[in-house]
This record gives C-alpha cells, structure tokens and sequence, in this order.
C-alpha cells in the first residue's frame, strides 16, 4: 500500500463511515464515496467476514485518528510503500 493510496494513509476522506465490504476475493473494510459507490479499500480480503467485523470494531474502539497515526508509523518505517 502506497502512502495516499488509502484514506488511512493519506487520501482524502470521502466524508462516510467506515463499514464492511465484500468483493469476489472476499470481505474488507473500505469507503463508499457520498455517491454509494466504493470509494477505497482499507484492509486486505479476508475470507470470512468476522475478522473484519472484529477489527472494525477495534478501529472505532481506538479511534481513527490513533489508526491513522499508526499507519504513519508503519510508513515511516518501511512497511507502507
């Protein structure tokens, strides 16, 4: 993931909620724009939706803003393209 490729990494925020997805490669958590159509995915796929159910849950626990933090620290250290 490349900085600004995600809201959490960069992009500017399409003014929704964060919510679970699903696609043919399986669930995530991602934006729709204010059109209802997806705007970014957040996370990668996983297979069953109560993983990303779970971590969505963690994320709204800790708050966007630490998520977003946290995602700068990853960057900053090489694991974020």
């Amino acid at each position: 993931m490349m900085r600004g490729e995600t809201v959490f990494t960069g992009a500017a925020h399409p003014g929704t909620d964060l919510e679970l997805m699903s696609g043919p490669a399986g669930y995530y958590l991602g934006f729709r724009g204010v059109d209802g159509e997806v705007y970014s995915r957040e996370t990668p796929y996983w297979p069953e939706p109560d993983f990303a159910l779970a971590v969505l849950d963690l994320i709204e626990g800790i708050g966007r803003d630490k998520v977003i933090a946290y995602a700068d620290v990853l960057s900053d250290l090489g694991m974020l393209r």
